[in-house]
């Protein structure tokens, strides 16, 4: 009676004005219904909407996968609808055996979808805003991240309205599938094509062979000495070539991105939005001209874009539905990783495969055929591509139309000038000290960007090399003197250090808009040098011009060989931001051949080699002439170069070292001296670059090498007041 009359009076004088006690609302729990409903819409914001997004605009990656529609629908369904319905029925399952702990559960899946959209939201924020040039680590975007799915899910539980704005999310799946269905990249492969009977409508009045051959990021300039010529003694087969046709010196592109700067040469026109270099995209094409004229015999090697015409493209096998779907689900996995983890925390596990590029992986093409498309991998076996275009060059009973597109002298950079390798694509892919999620920007020091700028050299002396071969083949064959030849460059590349390799600014300009262009002429013998203002989008109407091509299609440029064209008024190149317009002479080209010929010379100079040697003083010495300490120095682990044995006729030289420190430096940077049988051939050091400051790469000429086994030694260099005094280093190799 008394604990009541108690309790009877706490409860009457809670009831007391100014004593008023709100007893905590507690909010009603989510049905079943709604849970699910609002795990639809977070997965669809979270995980479905960036892949299909990326998917979408990607028809170049279906194309070569050749996947069944059947696998593309599925995709969706598991994506859209499976994904949150696992993720649901591990919430039921829980409850089943505790329904507190199915509660944690629930909100621990909501905290990770949260915690997925907020991180996709900031990455696209620090995009935009470059936050990394202000000092922002990829590792703050992360906490802000988890810090922002922590209040939405506090949110979530404590105020209905924001549960509310989640149910009317749940339509988000419907809208995402929508706008992944009618994407027009994506209609061609979800939906049947109706079949229709190409009837050939271009006539050709004059059907000579054509031999067209397309460099990767080759810089028009890079071939001039110091007195802006073609240096013909270390690129003599352009010289050669220079001899017998029109050289356009002042010819430049109008892209930067070889996706859109070889659809422009192929087609006349400036690169549009939102195009993507397929057939579809581009259904007037040089390819498609020639081979609905009928006159032609087609040989095509194209490792990027997908212009060929379908009939003469081999179609790769198609897998069985199981085996597409788990390819498919588990690219789109690696796509959505390292679309959505910041670069810091990104690894080499989690990069999108190059099929998603629009690169293949695997060459899709007969060895022993001539004739047809064939498709080698982006960036390897591009000396087997040389080899296998000169099996082609052949005479036949029709009009031949030979076409090489090649990824060289772009990187990776791994050839010499004598046409023998130095190391793998894959071991050399992106440049010692760049930076970037794609290797594509410089650091600041100047030691790594011209290092890398003495392998894009010596790698253009392996292009002039096979040049050569293809003159040869085409005079050995006897068709060099009947065939219209063009040779053209697709973009150039910059070599300056803290900017990027690839965007177009004010001091990249002369680095990438000018391009090399030489056409000859079907019996054309004397050579020609003009600085006439030309771009590539003025290939396609010359190449239609010569062959008296019909019907006319629609083009940005005009024929080099009309006379009545008024002259350009200027030049243009399509950025990031927009069109570029420079002036038509554009003085500031010459600026790289400038740069280029003061740090590595021209024609005969060794200064390709000795340029970069950081000691040059040490260079040359003979190493038992040298004061070697008993003492080690630091312990290296070396990632390119193996020993050094070299066969009499193998193809491959070990003259190109790069590692980094195992242990942490004494001095920063650090000096080291290779040596080749005892003489320094080489002298190096670490980066002046705090990312990269254990990491240092060498250079070693050919010369230094003899057939047998050869001793490469590495040294770590200490100076005093004694002199110089070298340490033997431990290398590891891997």
């Amino acid at each position: 009676m008394q604990h009541e009359l108690i309790g009877s009076a706490e409860n009457s004088d809670s009831m007391l004005p100014g004593k008023s006690a709100e007893a905590p609302r507690k909010r009603n729990p989510l049905s079943s219904t709604t849970r699910w409903l609002h795990l639809v819409g977070l997965s669809a914001l979270a995980i479905a909407q960036p892949i299909l997004g990326r998917l979408g605009g990607n028809s170049p990656y279906l194309k070569i996968e050749n996947f069944d529609p059947a696998t593309l629908w599925v995709m969706l369904v598991i994506i859209l609808a499976g994904l949150p319905a696992l993720i649901f029925i591990a919430t039921i399952a829980v409850g089943q055996i505790h329904r507190k702990t199915s509660d944690v559960v629930y909100h621990g899946f909501v905290f990770v979808l949260a915690t997925l959209l907020s991180l996709s939201f900031a990455n696209w924020l620090s995009k935009l805003l470059r936050l990394k040039s202000f000092g922002i680590p990829d590792t703050a975007l992360l906490v802000c991240a988890l810090f922002a799915a922590c209040l939405f899910v506090i949110l979530y539980r404590r105020y209905p309205s924001i549960s509310q704005c989640l149910t009317l999310a749940s339509i988000s799946p419907l809208l995402v599938a929508v706008s992944f269905l009618t994407s027009p990249q994506m209609k061609p492969f979800l939906f049947s094509k109706p079949v229709f009977s190409r009837v050939a409508t271009v006539d050709c009045a004059n059907p000579v062979p054509v031999v067209m051959i397309v460099f990767d990021g080759l810089n028009g300039m890079a071939l001039l000495n110091e007195e802006f010529q073609l240096d013909a003694i270390r690129y003599p087969n352009f010289a050669r070539l220079a001899r017998q046709s029109t050289w356009y010196r002042n010819a430049t592109t109008v892209h930067y991105r070889t996706s859109n700067a070889v659809p422009a040469i192929l087609t006349g026109r400036l690169p549009g939005e939102n195009t993507v270099p397929t057939e579809e995209s581009f259904p007037d094409n040089l390819f498609r001209q020639i081979y609905d004229s009928g006159q032609y015999d087609m040989t095509v090697f194209e490792p990027l874009t997908r212009l060929c015409p379908e009939e003469i493209s081999p179609v790769p096998p198609r897998s069985d539905l199981v085996s597409q779907q788990l390819s498919l689900l588990r690219t789109l996995g690696l796509v959505y990783l390292d679309i959505s983890l910041p670069d810091e925390f990104s690894n080499v596990e989690t990069i999108s495969p190059l099929p998603w590029f629009g690169l293949r992986e695997k060459p899709l093409f007969g060895d022993s055929s001539v004739l047809g498309l064939a498709i080698y991998g982006w960036d390897s076996q591009r000396k087997e591509q040389f080899e296998h275009f000169l099996k082609c060059i052949l005479p036949s009973d029709k009009p031949t139309f030979r076409f090489l597109h090649v990824v060289l002298p772009h990187y990776p950079w791994c050839y010499l000038p004598s046409g023998r390798g130095y190391g793998t694509s894959r071991a050399t892919n992106i440049p010692i000290g760049a930076h970037g999620e794609l290797g594509e920007d410089w650091g600041p020091d100047q030691l790594a960007t011209d290092q890398a700028w003495q392998q894009y050299l010596l790698q253009l002396g392996f292009v002039d090399h096979y040049l050569g071969a293809i003159l040869d083949k085409l005079e050995t064959e006897q068709l060099l003197d009947e065939s219209l030849m063009i040779v053209v460059g697709d973009h150039g590349t910059a070599f300056k250090p803290g900017i990027s390799r690839r965007v177009p600014t004010g001091d990249t300009l002369e680095d990438l808009m000018p391009v090399p262009l030489f056409i000859k002429l079907p019996h054309q013998n004397a050579g020609i040098m003009t600085d006439r203002n030309v771009e590539t989008i003025d290939v396609f109407p010359t190449i239609a011009d010569v062959l008296q091509m019909t019907p006319e299609v629609a083009v940005d440029g005009c024929s080099l060989l009309d006379d009545r064209q008024p002259e350009r008024l200027r030049k243009l190149l399509i950025g990031v931001n927009g069109p570029v317009i420079v002036e038509p002479d554009f003085p500031e080209r010459f600026n790289y051949a400038k740069r280029a010929t003061e740090r590595f010379g021209s024609g005969h100079s060794d200064k390709l080699f000795s340029a970069v040697n950081a000691l040059p003083n040490l260079t040359g010495q003979n190493i038992d002439n040298m004061s070697v300490s008993e003492q080690p120095g630091v312990s290296l682990e070396l990632y390119t170069g193996e020993t050094g044995y070299v066969k009499h006729t193998d193809s491959f030289v070990p003259c190109y070292l790069n590692g980094s420190a195992l242990t942490k430096l004494p001095n920063l940077p650090t000096y080291f001296a290779v040596s080749v049988n005892g003489r320094i051939q080489c002298t190096t050091r670490t980066l002046n670059d705090p990312p990269f400051e254990r990491c240092w790469a060498a250079m070693l000429p050919e010369s230094a090498f003899q057939p047998g086994m050869n001793n490469i030694e590495i040294y770590e260099v200490r100076t005093s007041d004694n002199g110089v005094t070298l340490r033997k280093c431990p290398v590891l190799r891997i």
